[in-house]
């Protein structure tokens, strides 16, 4: 069945599409990007690929999907640009995971989209063009800029890289018997699911009618930053706890030995 828009809504997805890109606007080269604008390379990549499925090929359906993927990209932005108080774990894991969603969705965009490679243009109030793409290499920079601003250790770091490694080895998995197009929408819903998991853990409010990939994840994501390091501080007093008795039994049975020798030598 075809499926029309209206004029409405044609200007109000323009209008969205310009607001994405307005936080760009008059950044020079050498500016890192922070975490909102972070958050707005990656919907401009969602916009890049949202018009390639109306471009050759119409799908509706992969459409609406990528249409609910930029609300709740939007929601989370929302959350995390807003709070100043964020954990230095779970920015961590919000920086990774937007890394993760901007590699893929540009690589599709830049290998697959160039009759439309002009969507991540975009110009000033005055109509001067500004940038004509996202800078990759300026995108990579702000990215460690704002990993060296964290204070975490190295085990947390490598923990969050593991289980992120997990995460995209299950995500390319899930996704490795389907379209290309097919593919870059699924792993994209995937991985927000893991950032509106993020978003509920860090900002705890109600979670009733939550789907149920998003419950799996908050679950590990609990795991991950919390319950894990109590298991840490657990096992290591277990440990204590443990090896105390024997270091005691261990002193008394040399303190008793060196008493022996002692006495044997004085007789």
């Amino acid at each position: 069945m075809a499926t029309t828009t209206s004029i409405g809504e044609q200007s109000s997805n323009e209008k969205g599409a310009i607001e994405r890109r307005n936080s760009f606007v008059s950044i020079p080269y050498h500016h890192n990007f922070d975490l909102q604008q972070l958050f707005d390379t990656c919907r401009v990549c969602i916009t890049a690929v949202e018009q390639s499925l109306q471009s050759a090929l119409h799908r509706p359906v992969l459409s609406r999907r990528l249409d609910t993927v930029d609300e709740s990209f939007k929601a989370v932005s929302a959350e995390f640009s807003s709070n100043v108080e964020v954990p230095d774990n779970s920015s961590y894991l919000l920086i990774i995971i937007l890394k993760e969603v901007y590699e893929q969705l540009r690589d599709f965009v830049e290998n697959n989209c160039p009759q439309i490679s002009n969507v991540i243009e975009f110009s000033s109030p005055e109509g001067i063009a500004v940038l004509t793409r996202i800078p990759h290499g300026q995108v990579n920079i702000s990215i460690e800029k704002l990993v060296e601003e964290l204070d975490l250790s190295e085990e947390e770091t490598e923990r969050i890289d593991e289980f992120i490694y997990r995460r995209h080895r299950r995500i390319t998995l899930a996704t490795e018997n389907t379209t290309l197009l097919e593919r870059i929408v699924k792993a994209t819903e995937m991985w927000t699911e893991q950032l509106v998991a993020l978003t509920l853990y860090t900002f705890p409010q109600q979670t009733s009618g939550l789907t149920a990939p998003v419950k799996v994840a908050l679950e590990r994501i609990k795991f991950l930053l919390a319950e894990r390091e109590l298991l840490s501080v657990t096992q290591k007093e277990f440990r204590i706890d443990f090896l105390v008795p024997i270091v005691q039994s261990v002193t008394m049975k040399a303190l008793q030995l060196v008493g022996a020798t002692c006495s044997s030598g004085m007789s």
